[in-house]
């Protein structure tokens, strides 16, 4: 008998099948007849930067209303009760067909809309044929926002856009500082004018010094080959680097006459206390009290975990892009990153997804192919011994093991290393006793 037809003595039942569609690379996602979601495969990590257990029990329109992806193909089906196809993004930048299916009960109603979401365009007949992806190089991306706190920034943000008054944002290294800079750029009045971006950590004084001329050429309508156009709005990255020769420059920008001032707006973004750079008369008092008629404070991101997610599947699909791959994180992975501190934030965090994506063999990444000091080993310490039978509970053990044997190493009593690794004296103990030698502690 050929193995096409042999009998089948144990047919799939529903736990095996629900596992089975959980593991395929396209999502699967299923509505039922009134819009809500009634099953989302692990597809939808990839998709929408969240677990499958976020999205199932909400409704379409919850993730329409946030702008989750776009166009929308549901209402459509509903109302033409019939199979369409549809290119659309999602918010976090993957580029997906849509197959949507309706199912009927026996009263030809639509029971269940079936969705079948592929990463990769192929040749289908598309309900609108005519859609065209904005090229990622153009596009203005909103910040990421899934936290309360940059929510709140966003609408913070989108006040000041529609203000042409000079503004300063501040926060650590690698927050985002120029991200919100360029957005609040998008969201303004100014958006088709030139957003031109000064990076003072970068520019040579000479360099910072000749913008700002140009900058004071153009207000003053003298001959200039400046970039500048009315409606222009200047970017400077870093502003706390700026030499006080140019700082004095930059100050004369302000007093001249409103209507030619507002022809430029100028955006600072700085990762020093300009307040107290200024009390130790490292920037001009009169600078920092022109700029500052707004403020933006980017938090860090230990502060919003919820934007690390997302964060990570955008960088994950750019660099897959970018270097012709393809890789999965799993779930402990992503479960290691989100509980992460991000000292250099997301800058950090862009780095890590990159050299995981760049190193790694294989398409499925796991917590054994974290590097070493992602868990504040020294990379000089004989990394774990990679193995793909042990399971995330042993992996996560062995990591534990040379935590605190690294922690011990330098503290070598329970109450230190508790103090260090923020634990109680007991679990300190506890752990000491577990993964420590007898003989390593004398």
């Amino acid at each position: 008998m050929s193995p096409m037809h042999m009998q089948i003595n144990t047919p799939l039942d529903g736990n095996e099948l629900s596992k089975i569609i959980d593991c395929m690379y396209d999502e699967v996602i299923i509505y039922d007849g009134n819009y809500n979601i009634v099953y989302v495969n692990q597809a939808c990590c990839r998709h929408y930067g969240c677990t499958p257990e976020y999205m199932i029990g909400k409704n379409f329109f919850d993730f329409i209303n946030a702008d989750w992806w776009d166009p929308s193909i549901l209402p459509i089906v509903y109302k033409e009760k019939r199979t369409y196809a549809i290119k659309q993004k999602t918010y976090i930048g993957a580029e997906l067909l849509t197959i949507a299916v309706p199912i009927f009960d026996e009263s030809k109603n639509i029971k269940y809309v079936v969705m079948n979401v592929r990463d990769n365009i192929s040749n289908i007949d598309l309900y609108n044929p005519q859609y065209l992806y904005i090229d990622s190089a153009n596009e203005n991306i909103k910040p990421i926002s899934e936290s309360k706190i940059m929510k709140e920034l966003l609408q913070k943000v989108k006040k000041i856009g529609q203000m042409d008054v000079p503004c300063i944002i501040r926060g650590e290294s690698g927050v985002g500082k120029k991200v919100v800079g360029r957005y609040l750029h998008a969201i303004s009045k100014r958006k088709d004018k030139p957003l031109i971006v000064i990076d003072c950590d970068l520019a040579s004084d000479e360099q910072l010094e000749n913008k700002i001329k140009e900058l004071l050429a153009y207000i003053k309508g003298e001959d200039s080959t400046a970039e500048f156009t009315s409606g222009s709005t200047l970017l400077f990255c870093n502003i706390s680097q700026m030499p006080m020769k140019s700082q004095v420059l930059l100050s004369q920008f302000f007093p001249m006459d409103n209507k030619k001032m507002n022809a430029i707006k100028i955006i600072a973004t700085t990762s020093k206390n300009l307040n107290i750079m200024m009390k130790n008369g490292q920037f001009r008092e009169d600078l920092y009290y022109k700029l500052n008629v707004a403020e933006i404070y980017v938090p860090p991101l230990r502060r919003r975990r919820e934007d690390i997610r997302p964060l990570i599947y955008i960088f994950l699909q750019n660099f897959c892009k970018q270097y012709g791959v393809t890789r999965q994180f799993t779930n402990g992975v992503i479960k290691a990153m989100v509980n992460s501190e991000w000292g250099r934030n997301v800058s950090e965090l862009k780095f890590l997804v990159e050299r995981l994506v760049v190193m790694s063999e294989n398409i499925v990444i796991d917590v054994n192919q974290l590097p070493i000091n992602f868990f504040g080993i020294s990379d000089t310490d004989e990394p774990p011994i990679e193995g793909s039978s042990e399971s995330f509970d042993e992996k996560m053990d062995m990591y534990e093991h040379y935590v605190i044997n690294d922690a011990y190493q330098k503290f070598k009593t329970s109450r230190n290393l508790a103090k260090h690794l923020g634990l109680s004296q007991t679990k300190a103990n506890n752990l000491i006793r577990k993964h420590i030698r007898t003989e390593d502690k004398n």
